[in-house]
């Protein structure tokens, strides 16, 4: 049994850490979590930790606040670390790449920023999609009054407001469904109150009072799942191949029926109308909410599929797994 030290935001109830702890203990071995979110100075703390801890990895999850000295640091402590990179942005930051040299070993969440990411530098990057922690999820009951403020035809998680053209992507999707007068709900960051043209319209719009009021995690995502007949997402750059976020994992994997604008090479990873569906454009996804909220059985063949690939291979504990097979390719056994 290895002694693990994982790096990971974990200040709010909806940071990653909170679904990574549990998941890396799954594996059978001793897991503990530095919060560098929550540290006053953590390229002064982490260092600290290592020396009270004396772990044999260290796993940093996204890393934004690392120094690549302080990585520097750790490994000349004989401590091998390994960086899990799940931004997807359209350019390789030169930060990251920083950050990334000095580790042992580099994994980014799309595959296809692999190459980009060793053209920039970074040696051996490997893929290591997102994922779900299923315990995390867990829930009692629903009550009346989540029946009240979750259930809907058709649902949305995440952020619509921002000068980010893949927002903006999303926010004309749920224009159209709202257009269609289809019952529907979208839950995310509460829309800020400034200035500007794209916020002000959106304030204003139908979008607006879709709102379902309040940011969801945990058991209240779980349930706006399951009293909501469709779950509706799209990616933030689906041109960039495999590039899944953890919502999509996480929605199926509570027994969603997912329905999501095509990202490229997804069909690599669930089977299309058996698992999940895709769509092109906005009008084939009006076409396709309409078709699918009329045939329950198909609807919920498909969720159940889709929640029992996720169970049976896209956890986080099935990535860790995978993640230490990499590292022992690499000589660093676990």
């Amino acid at each position: 049994m290895a002694k693990i030290l994982l790096s990971a935001r974990m200040s709010q109830p909806w940071s990653p850490g909170h679904s990574l702890l549990p998941a890396l203990q799954k594996t059978g071995h001793e897991a503990q979590v530095f919060d560098y979110e929550s540290s006053e100075d953590p390229n002064e703390e982490l260092p600290q930790v290592v020396d009270r801890i004396e772990p044999d990895l260290h796993i940093v999850y996204e890393g934004g606040r690392y120094d690549p000295d302080t990585i520097r640091s750790v490994r000349a402590k004989g401590v091998p670390t390994a960086l899990w990179f799940v931004e997807v942005t359209p350019e390789v930051r030169a930060d990251t790449v920083a950050l990334a040299r000095p580790c042992d070993a580099f994994f980014t969440m799309a595959e296809g920023l692999v190459k980009p990411f060793r053209d920039a530098g970074i040696e051996a990057p490997r893929w290591l999609p997102e994922a779900m922690e299923p315990s995390i999820y867990e829930y009692e009951k629903i009550t009346e009054r989540d029946r009240e403020l979750y259930r809907c035809d058709v649902t949305l998680v995440g952020k619509l407001e921002s000068d980010n053209p893949a927002y903006m992507e999303r926010w004309k999707l749920v224009k159209r469904i709202v257009d269609e007068e289809i019952d529907f709900k979208w839950w995310g960051p509460r829309i800020h109150r400034q200035i500007g043209t794209f916020v002000l319209g959106l304030l204003l719009s139908k979008v607006s009072r879709a709102y379902g009021g309040r940011f969801i995690w945990k058991e209240t995502y779980a349930k706006a799942v399951h009293l909501s007949k469709i779950f509706i997402a799209r990616e933030a750059y689906p041109h960039i191949r495999l590039s899944l976020s953890a919502r999509a994992f996480t929605a199926m994997g509570l027994g969603a029926f997912y329905m999501c604008y095509h990202t490229r090479g997804i069909e690599d990873v669930f089977e299309p109308d058996k698992e999940l569906v895709l769509f092109e454009d906005g009008d084939e996804m009006i076409e396709k909410i309409h078709y699918y909220l009329d045939r329950d059985e198909e609807r919920l063949a498909i969720s159940k599929a889709a929640r029992e690939c996720v169970l049976a291979n896209h956890t986080y504990q099935h990535r860790f797994e995978r993640m230490f097979e990499m590292l022992a390719e690499d000589g660093i056994e676990v």
